[in-house]
């Protein structure tokens, strides 16, 4: 049927199958089957448009080319052409540092959603939190909603832990969308589906994006690392552990630091770019220490995958189902394996000997971890629903903007 800027309460119960189905057919014929087809519970919408308009890949490497994507007459309703998208006052919001391929602008960035044009504004003017039709929170107090069409979201990337009363569902509830890292939110987001295109690299090429990889055989026996907040959930008392057990440990973060990029490594130096100085870094290395803050239920972030990218092992502990945000479970080396209990582990209960002793036969027999890379095929389900699920950002914008349309 087709979607049509009318006044009816129909075109609203749509709006997630069209951004799920439009976001899905970007990864078409372009990019490897693996990555391309949709999972069973998410088949594209059907539609049909006289005048098709093109959907740039975000999310994908620059050389897969626009897909050009048929909708439903969008193009007769004037008010899903541009949503705009505040950060509350006083802090802001960081969401434009997650679309790199975004284009910049003095306030904020443009975004580019299957439905409409997002306007970020970083910090909102008084009368933009009157107007806009999206107000994001991280860390300021909950923002007003001044009008009944008026969103306001609650967009955190840190552990209920960490947030505190802000995990609480009596401080949600104040907002109209929550957005976190739990998979069973219709809003939610993974560092998986940000990492993407990394993992369509991979897909297509077998290769890696790290600069300066070097040969497993060419690489230090030792796990780096690069924790700067010793305070969270005991890393610094595994590190030490790890370190006086007999696991060498170079640490080039602030916690337990024994290293300095600018002397080690100064070929890897790139002001204003950490991402990159950490991936050179830890391309040098056969293992990354990768230690989430808390082990929280889906709370993976982006410390694993800088270990998979730089083509190191990582030393992993962090949320009890890891495995299903992974290419292949045995890419890591999960700490819990080495510990009593998982509780213990934080507590420097690991038993080093037997740890150093499976880091050796690694050591010599690198291949099963890394089988991931030369065999896409082979990645499992749970992890391809995460790499493919739908943007939050994005999906809110087309929503706001049908949701306009539709009063």
């Amino acid at each position: 049927m087709p979607i049509a800027c009318r006044r009816s309460r129909a075109a609203l119960s749509l709006v997630a199958l069209v951004a799920l189905g439009s976001l899905l057919l970007r990864a078409s014929t372009s990019v490897p089957a693996v990555l391309s087809t949709p999972p069973t519970s998410q088949q594209p919408l059907e539609t049909r448009s006289e005048s098709p308009r093109p959907v740039p890949n975000n999310d994908l490497p620059s050389s897969v080319p626009t897909i050009t994507i048929n909708f439903n007459d969008v193009s007769r309703c004037p008010a899903a052409k541009d949503v705009v998208l505040v950060g509350n006052r006083p802090v802001g919001t960081y969401l434009c540092s997650y679309f790199p391929l975004a284009t910049v602008t003095r306030t904020g960035c443009e975004i580019k959603c299957p439905l409409t044009t997002c306007r970020v504004f970083h910090k909102a003017t008084p009368e933009q939190l009157q107007t806009a039709q999206i107000v994001v929170n991280h860390h300021g107090p909950v923002p007003k909603r001044h009008t009944a069409a008026q969103m306001t979201v609650f967009y955190s990337g840190e552990s209920n832990i960490s947030e505190g009363k802000k995990s609480r569902p009596e401080y949600l509830a104040q907002y109209s969308h929550v957005v976190t890292f739990h998979t069973w939110r219709p809003h939610h987001f993974t560092w998986t589906h940000r990492h993407l295109a990394d993992f369509t690299l991979v897909a297509k090429t077998g290769r890696l994006r790290a600069p300066g990889d070097a040969p497993w055989r060419e690489r230090r026996f030792a796990a780096v690392s690069f924790i700067s907040r010793c305070g969270k959930g005991g890393r610094d008392v595994i590190l030490k552990k790890l370190h006086s057990g007999g696991v060498t440990v170079h640490s080039f973060g602030k916690c337990v630091q024994n290293r300095w990029i600018d002397k080690e490594f100064p070929q890897c130096v790139a002001p204003g770019n950490r991402y990159l100085e950490k991936l050179c870094v830890m391309s040098k290395y056969k293992f990354v220490v990768a230690l989430e803050n808390t082990q929280e239920e889906d709370y993976v972030t982006e410390k694993v995958y800088h270990g998979l990218f730089s083509g190191a092992v990582p030393l992993y502990d962090g949320a009890p189902n890891v495995v299903d945000f992974l290419p292949s479970g045995d890419a890591i080396v999960p700490l819990q394996n080495f510990s009593s209990s998982p509780v213990a582990l934080r507590s420097g209960d690991v038993d080093v000997g037997l740890l150093l002793a499976a880091l050796k036969r690694i050591d010599g027999d690198p291949a099963p971890l890394f089988a991931w890379q030369r065999n896409s095929s082979s990645w499992n389900a749970r992890f391809l629903g995460h790499l493919r699920h739908v943007e939050p950002t994005c999906a809110l914008c087309d929503q706001a903007a049908l949701s306009r349309c539709a009063t």
